[in-house]
């Protein structure tokens, strides 16, 4: 594993955090999703869960995470036996997460878990609420995901809510 450079000034500013992270067929990149997620959350919190809802993989997922979670007792593991789609993951790993501030962020790695930092600084602060939205879209997003992207903020604004990028990342 790769040590997380952004790590060094961080003190613990949460009192208790559940990190909440959706598989779904991520055998490359779970293993160390988790151990960033429990690298920087110790750094973060002073109590620390991560729990990880596999959907249902058809890959290795499973047999990595109950590998680590055989080791690691910080880290929860939800097997679902059919996959259910992201949103079910998401409700599932909110109802268990059961500490002050729930960190949602994705397995791929498309954000490192070292932007919890800021998050938390900001929370600490006094936020109640935090979103991490993309300002690299043009540079890290295909045409067609920019498309994609673009057409379910059009959607999601005619339905009369606030548009938003549906690859954020929440902390709450």
């Amino acid at each position: 594993m790769v040590p997380l450079a952004g790590l060094v000034h961080c003190r613990r500013v949460l009192p208790s955090l559940s990190i909440v992270i959706p598989a779904y067929n991520e055998a490359a990149s779970i293993a160390a999703s988790v151990h960033d997620a429990l690298e920087v959350g110790a750094a973060q919190a002073a109590a620390l869960e991560v729990i990880v809802c596999n959907d249902a993989s058809r890959d290795e997922t499973a047999a990595i995470l109950d590998a680590i979670a055989a080791r690691e007792p910080r880290l929860v593991v939800l097997h679902r036996t059919q996959n259910r789609g992201i949103e079910a993951s998401m409700r599932t790993l909110y109802a268990h997460a059961r500490h002050d501030w729930v960190f949602l962020n994705s397995a791929d790695r498309q954000w490192p878990m070292t932007v919890l930092g800021p998050m938390a600084a900001a929370a600490s602060a006094g936020a109640d609420f935090v979103i991490g939205v993309r300002s690299n879209k043009r540079e890290v997003y295909t045409p067609y995901r920019r498309l994609i992207s673009w057409s379910y903020e059009r959607i999601v604004r005619a339905l009369g809510a606030p548009g938003g990028d549906p690859g954020s990342i929440k902390l709450a």
